[in-house]
């Protein structure tokens, strides 16, 4: 086992440049069918193993974490496990295995590290977008509430929609239902979106009321889905508006972690 830890700790040692010089990749260390496992790509032959953990991009993780000690891993302890970590706590966790004495599969984790600061809560045109767009692209957002009783309940809001920069709006078909009722006795929401083919998931948390404005209860009833209008044409429903006060999530999964992950807040400061 000794041997395979040398040989670990020697490969991802040689990803890095040297002398301030290009890095010299110790090829000859993985074996020649050699592969790559992640969550969102599968990697086969030695080429496209070094391509991926060289990259200009892809390879960046590689090359700035600080690793800890390879160790023995699995149930037979026959594969070494090995993390890296940036100065900010995100890396990567890398399972090796092995073929004779080269490296036949590598398995990464991306580590995502801690809660990242808060920004200021002012939702981006991106998310807007997939609001605004969630019941047409097949992406419904689900709402949690507690009813009168504290329980906690959850549905699909097909009429979720922007409001504002920092508010939602849901149109409610039932004016006077139980989730009116229970959102006047807590007013506190949670919301989901998720697209399981990207991986983009956005969650967002604030404070449910209703709003009998005329001008608002046009506006929301317009920019819901047509789907939700005509479950509705009586205009028997009622506008809901949700100030928010927290929204985080990310546009998707990539080989080192989440792409574009956002953590927002209000009455945080501006960065």
């Amino acid at each position: 086992m000794a041997n395979r830890l040398e040989l670990v700790e020697k490969y991802l040692a040689s990803l890095r440049p040297a002398g301030g010089g290009a890095a010299t990749p110790q090829a000859d260390l993985l074996a020649e069918d050699a592969g790559m496992e992640s969550l969102n790509f599968t990697l086969s032959g030695r080429n496209a193993v070094l391509e991926r953990m060289t990259g200009t991009d892809s390879g960046k993780i590689f090359r700035e974490v600080t690793w800890s000690k390879p160790e023995p891993f699995g149930p037979s302890g026959e594969q070494v496990r090995i993390i890296g970590r940036t100065a900010s706590g995100m890396g990567t966790a890398l399972v090796f295995h092995f073929k004779g004495d080269t490296i036949s599969l590598i398995q990464h984790q991306a580590i995502t590290g801690g809660a990242r600061p808060p920004t200021e809560l002012k939702l981006p045109p991106e998310v807007k977008e997939l609001v605004n767009h969630a019941l047409a692209t097949n992406h419904p957002i689900a709402v949690a509430h507690t009813d009168e009783s504290g329980q906690p309940v959850m549905s699909f809001r097909g009429s979720t929609q922007v409001f504002s920069d920092d508010q939602l709006a849901i149109w409610v078909r039932h004016s006077d239902g139980r989730f009116i009722q229970s959102i006047q006795k807590n007013p506190k929401l949670a919301l989901v979106y998720r697209d399981n083919d990207k991986k983009a998931t956005y969650m967002f948390q604030g404070r449910a009321r209703v709003v009998n404005d005329p001008n608002i209860r046009k506006q929301v009833y317009d920019n819901s889905p047509e789907p939700e209008r005509k479950h509705d044409f009586a205009l028997l429903g009622t506008p809901v508006i949700i100030d928010l006060d927290s929204v985080e999530g990310f546009a998707g999964l990539g080989p080192n972690g989440p792409i574009n992950p956002i953590r927002m807040q209000r009455g945080a400061s501006s960065r």
